[in-house]
């Protein structure tokens, strides 16, 4: 399981199946296996602000799963860890967020930025 995933599921042939998912371990299936059977599992993503290291936790990065957002102007956010990224929501394009209430630029996948284009991907929180 990615180190980033929280609460991931497993299902063999469409029945749900309890497996430890812990995130940054391997997820083990035992079972006698037969030709034909389908292995689904589920990874669901979250938006979460991490801290650089551990000597600066008020500057974060925004993530969303594996994905790094980056962001054109500010490079504050103002409030706690929890209270920002509650109102940083998904709308727009695939992978687009915005904050609540602000008319500023999207958050972005860094791998969408274009060549030359000016970024932010830190972000410092301001209580």
């Amino acid at each position: 399981m990615p180190g980033w995933s929280h609460g991931a599921s497993v299902e063999v042939n469409g029945a749900r199946i309890e497996v430890s998912c812990q995130p940054g371990t391997w997820a083990t299936i035992a079972r006698t296996w037969n030709p034909g059977d389908r292995v689904k599992i589920q990874i669901p993503m979250q938006l979460t602000l991490e801290p650089i290291d551990k000597q600066y936790p008020n500057r974060v990065a925004a993530t969303y799963g594996p994905v790094v957002l980056v962001r054109e102007q500010e490079a504050v956010l103002t409030g706690t860890k929890a209270a920002v990224s509650d109102r940083i929501i998904r709308k727009g394009a695939p992978l687009e967020f915005w904050a609540d209430g602000q008319q500023s630029q999207p958050w972005v996948p860094f791998y969408q930025v274009g060549h030359l284009a000016s970024y932010n991907m830190y972000f410092d929180l301001k209580t």
